[in-house]
């Protein structure tokens, strides 16, 4: 299905995990962007979501130049073939998406519970408990939130998979 990787190609094969990398570090950015800090219902500190900024802040902006030499070499190696082609999760390129998939599913079902644990702990709140009550809300509208992103993406990688299970089916028809 997929061909053998050339030498020649190395410098996007970089190019394209130096990009998927690049994401993987922003979408921690956001997570810790959309973090709330709380007694009691935020995973953590204001401080601990500081550190995480300024730790994935850092580790982006290597990761930029890296990306930026990457765009170098493969431009200066494969003229006229870089950037190698990439549209979000749509486009594997072969990468194995399938544990991609896995580690989704994973998350969508620990902020389920996250959420309905949230949910039993504001049933269990005194009325009068104002401030608790709003916390606990905007924990369960982050996590639906979260919950929206994390299932499109995981559609999206199921889509993927069942298209190249598709054209591997046609290439396959077409060789016997």
């Amino acid at each position: 299905m997929y061909e053998r990787l050339k030498p020649e190609d190395l410098p996007l094969w970089e190019l394209k995990y130096v990009h998927l990398d690049l994401l993987s570090w922003k979408q921690r950015q956001e997570k810790w962007r959309q973090e709330v800090p709380g007694t009691g219902l935020g995973r953590y500190s204001a401080a601990k979501i500081q550190e995480g900024l300024r730790a994935t802040d850092k580790m982006i902006a290597i990761i930029e130049k890296a990306y930026a030499a990457s765009m170098a070499d493969a431009e200066r190696l494969c003229p006229g073939r870089a950037p190698f082609p990439f549209v979000g999760a749509e486009e594997t390129c072969g990468y194995d998406i399938r544990p991609r998939v896995a580690h989704l599913t994973q998350q969508i079902e620990e902020v389920e519970q996250d959420v309905e644990d949230v949910r039993r702990w504001m049933g269990e709140l005194p009325d009068d408990t104002v401030e608790a009550r709003k916390l606990a809300q905007a924990r369960i509208d982050q996590a639906a939130k979260f919950l929206e992103d994390t299932e499109k993406s995981r559609t999206s990688c199921l889509a993927s998979i069942e298209e190249s299970i598709k054209r591997a089916q046609v290439d396959a028809g077409g060789q016997n």
